[in-house]
């Protein structure tokens, strides 16, 4: 999954070292992905970083649970991840039972 959004735009963690820590946890239906940005060793000071579908990278200054929150409060604005409705919002995971 951390390949995921990097391979959209056609980035390799490889060529760029400021890639690497950054591991994906969200995506919408518009390509816009979210990731956790591990640099400072300190779990403390983890950001969340959105990539959007135009290559642009988002920084917002706190973890990934008080990201989702102000994300579902519309504390967080304009809304980060495009096409995702905080009124009907859907998880949905990798393991799906047939």
């Amino acid at each position: 999954m951390i390949e995921c959004g990097y391979e959209l735009l056609d980035l390799d963690p490889d060529e760029d070292p400021a890639l690497r820590g950054r591991f994906s946890w969200a995506m919408d239906c518009s390509a816009d992905q979210a990731f956790r940005d591990t640099a400072d060793p300190d779990p403390d000071r983890w950001t969340t970083l959105v990539l959007t579908r135009d290559g642009d990278w988002v920084e917002y200054d706190c973890g990934m649970a008080d990201f989702l929150v102000g994300f579902l409060t519309e504390e967080i604005s304009p809304q980060p991840m495009g096409m995702f409705s905080p009124d009907q919002p859907v998880f949905l995971n990798s393991s799906r039972s047939s």
